[in-house]
């Protein structure tokens, strides 16, 4: 994908992808101090001190996280008139591609569940798990086609060339 190109549309993690991690950053939160107040029947006050503000540290950086995660989720996928990105997704094979070297784009079921796959010529491919994609699923699935299409010249029967 060019950085030139105007008109790109972003997709972002679900929100139920960005709360389950939130939560689990949570559950380690609420485990941490656990320790610290088992530490501190156990052992010392001056050992506790120093794992009270270690604690308190990394529950206002865990907290600042959680907060930054559900204002912004991470990006997934992006789309523009020269080609699509993928973004912050492990696993997802060919992180980028122009348009004119896609060859099709179609569901597929994946260990993660349903995904989009864009087969590219010469054999590579990318694969975005809609579960990460949320309720836009159906959105940039419409989208992928329809610049695919535009990129490739086809229209609508009916529309005027």
């Amino acid at each position: 994908m060019s950085p030139a190109a105007t008109d790109v549309t972003t997709y972002r993690w679900s929100r139920a992808q960005v709360l389950r991690v939130v939560g689990l950053l949570a559950a380690l939160l609420g485990l941490l101090w656990l320790l610290v107040g088992a530490a501190g029947a156990w052992g010392g006050q001056g050992a506790v001190t120093v794992l009270s503000l270690v604690a308190a540290g990394l529950t206002a950086l865990g907290l600042a996280a959680g907060i930054w995660l559900v204002i912004r989720p991470p990006r997934v996928l992006e789309l523009s008139d020269t080609g699509y990105r993928i973004v912050h997704l492990r696993g997802g094979g060919v992180p980028a591609a122009e348009w004119s070297r896609v060859e099709s784009v179609h569901m597929q079921a994946s260990t993660s569940g349903p995904a989009i796959v864009v087969e590219l010529a010469g054999g590579g491919t990318s694969l975005v798990p809609l579960s990460l994609l949320g309720l836009r699923a159906t959105e940039a699935q419409r989208e992928m086609h329809e610049r695919l299409n535009t990129a490739f010249g086809y229209r609508r029967l009916g529309e005027p060339p």
